[in-house]
């Protein structure tokens, strides 16, 4: 909706990108707000690695301009063209910036929705390059569901590059849409082509709603399974099993970089977990710098909830067989069942139960059986006080009158 020239600031001889809106579009108020919008998303973005705003202005006659820094180099679309697949130092090194870029307008509530090499420029600065992450013309707001100009169920952006939820409706998607893409392009850079290949944009959005990626040592041999694994999560079906954030994914990205630079250890290759409401296997990861760390898929709710009654049976049982043989044993002829009374000094007792013979009480007289023997329900040990049980008094009936 636009066309970039090179110019020239007077004030301070300052060479710029001017990008101006089409004449033909100046009168369209919707294509003008997101115009506009494009801008107020750029100066709010401060990151190095993301396209920086001087100004923007309308001019008398209604043409909208920004301002912006002006780039040396080539976009990555192009260098792949030209050039094919990068390093994998390169392809490491603009996928972590990439990464960092993203990271911060994610914090601010940013989505690009349109990541692809095109919309990533290889800026030489001092004989070094810099990835440049450009082109938030068609970036949500989050947070701004009030003013939202992509209705729902409207699709925007370049299907080779659309995650799956994006190919549905434009307007549902989260930060990890972006990371979606990114998987994308880390497979491109390292291999020289996207790893799903299609003539129409239907089939690309088929590919990434139901077609498995490929592997990237399959078409790479060479290349670290840390980064294979990483790309696999990146490009998970469902949202929940990807990286959560940007800055996971550039953490890995640096973390295998410094590995292969150095010939250090490999950090530990993202596991892969199944979804069982999915079907497949998709991965759900985060990583730290240096380290790598492994999140499980949560199981269904049906799951937990089954699981959660089958315990609960479980331990009625058990407390229902203990209970049966507890009675059982105190039923027995001959047995009575006591409790640990204590140790000497005080000592409390365990709450142990004790086991000990009983004899029969005599039932001529009616009384407790040997009175002031020990309780046979108390196990004697050495060096403990035996408890002894109370004393019963006989009632005589009283003498017949004379």
């Amino acid at each position: 909706m636009g066309s970039v020239y090179r110019a020239r600031q007077a004030s301070v001889a300052q060479l710029v990108a001017l990008k101006v809106l089409r004449p033909d579009l100046i009168n369209n108020d919707h294509i003008r707000q997101r115009f506009h919008r494009e801008a107020e998303i750029i100066a709010r973005l401060r990151h190095p690695n993301t396209i920086r705003l001087i100004d923007f202005c309308t001019t008398d006659d209604g043409l909208a301009v920004m301002v912006m820094e002006l780039l040396e180099g080539q976009p990555l679309s192009e260098r792949l063209k030209t050039q094919g697949p990068l390093t994998l130092i390169e392809s490491l090194q603009v996928g972590a910036e990439v990464a960092r870029s993203l990271s911060e307008a994610h914090l601010k509530g940013l989505v690009h929705r349109d990541l692809k090499p095109a919309n990533i420029f290889l800026n030489d600065v001092g004989g070094q390059r810099v990835s440049k992450v450009l082109d938030f013309g068609i970036a949500r707001l989050m947070d701004e569901e009030a003013t939202r100009l992509t209705v729902t169920d409207q699709v925007f952006g370049t299907p080779r590059y659309m995650s799956p939820e994006q190919g549905m409706s434009t307007a549902s998607v989260d930060a990890r849409s972006d990371i979606y893409s990114l998987g994308l392009i880390l497979y491109e850079c390292a291999v020289g082509q996207p790893p799903f290949v299609a003539q129409t944009s239907y089939q690309y959005l088929s590919a990434h709603s139901a077609q498995t990626p490929p592997k990237l040592r399959e078409a790479l041999p060479g290349a670290p399974e840390a980064l294979e694994a990483l790309i696999d999560a990146c490009l998970a079906k469902h949202p929940d099993d990807r990286p959560q954030t940007a800055q996971e994914v550039a953490d890995h990205l640096e973390a295998i970089r410094r590995a292969l630079e150095m010939g250090g250890p490999a950090p530990v290759p993202l596991r892969r977990t199944t979804r069982p409401d999915l079907g497949s296997e998709d991965t759900k990861s985060g990583t730290t710098e240096g380290t790598t760390r492994t999140l499980p898929t949560t199981p269904p709710v049906w799951w937990r909830q089954t699981s959660l009654w089958v315990a609960i049976l479980l331990l009625a049982v058990i407390i229902g067989v203990g209970a049966a043989l507890s009675l059982e044993e105190a039923t027995k002829p001959g047995v009575v069942v006591g409790v640990d009374a204590g140790g000497p000094d005080g000592e409390e007792g365990q709450g142990a139960l004790a086991l000990g013979p009983q004899k029969q009480a005599d039932p001529d007289r009616g009384l407790a059986p040997d009175e002031g023997e020990p309780d046979a329900g108390v196990t004697p040990d050495s060096g403990r006080k035996k408890a002894r049980r109370p004393r019963r008094r006989r009632r005589r009936p009283p003498p017949p009158p004379p």
